[in-house]
């Protein structure tokens, strides 16, 4: 907070989200306006919820990881690249998993093969992202290349973050992980939307 700023006139939403602003430096970030938007909401949503659900920052990072895969897949592969690529990719007890999720859906959707989903990525499971990217090399050289490793181990991490031996931990714990979290998922978004800018558009 400096003089030149007046917060007297914030009320609501925008207080938190000047606030939030500042603490994460949202605004300098590689993001899209829409994704700045979304992330002060979902930061504002952690705090509310007394610092216990990191969910709407989550759910955050795991669209922009679906979408970076399903735009590179879909450069390489484009027809039905989830069942050829993705699905012999996964071990077989995960791939039930994933067939059963659509087949519980298909009928509100209309849908009759899980590669005419507007993103099938949406019935992975979290932990599969970073196996299936080092699995199907050819889409994503520039990810897994040497001097990008610090960024694939802050989406280890919060993949890791997001696990159910997390929800013990204690409040003051928890936040602290938390904000961390968010700190590198914050990185994560900007990194992925430097290697693949039609992320911004999506």
């Amino acid at each position: 907070y400096t003089y030149e700023e007046d917060f007297t006139a914030l009320q609501g939403y925008a207080v938190y989200h000047r606030k939030f602003d500042k603490i994460f430096e949202v605004a300098k970030r590689g993001l899209s306006t829409q994704e700045k938007d979304e992330v002060l909401k979902a930061i504002c949503m952690w705090e509310i919820s007394n610092y216990a659900d990191i969910g709407p920052v989550w759910r955050i990072f795991e669209n922009k990881i679906r979408n970076f895969m399903k735009i590179r897949l879909e450069k390489s592969f484009s027809v039905n690249w989830f069942s050829s690529k993705i699905l012999p990719n996964l071990p077989q007890d995960i791939q039930q998993i994933v067939l059963k999720r659509f087949a519980e859906t298909k009928n509100l959707s209309g849908l009759s093969s899980i590669d005419n989903h507007p993103n099938p990525n949406t019935f992975l499971v979290a932990e599969n992202y970073l196996p299936l990217i080092e699995k199907i090399q050819v889409c994503f050289g520039d990810f897994l290349s040497s001097p990008n490793k610090k960024y694939r181990h802050y989406i280890s991490d919060i993949i890791n973050t997001r696990n159910a031996p997390i929800h013990g931990r204690d409040p003051d714990e928890k936040t602290d992980l938390y904000s961390n979290m968010i700190i590198k998922t914050l990185m994560s978004l900007e990194w992925l939307n430097k290697l693949e800018p039609e992320l911004l558009n999506s």
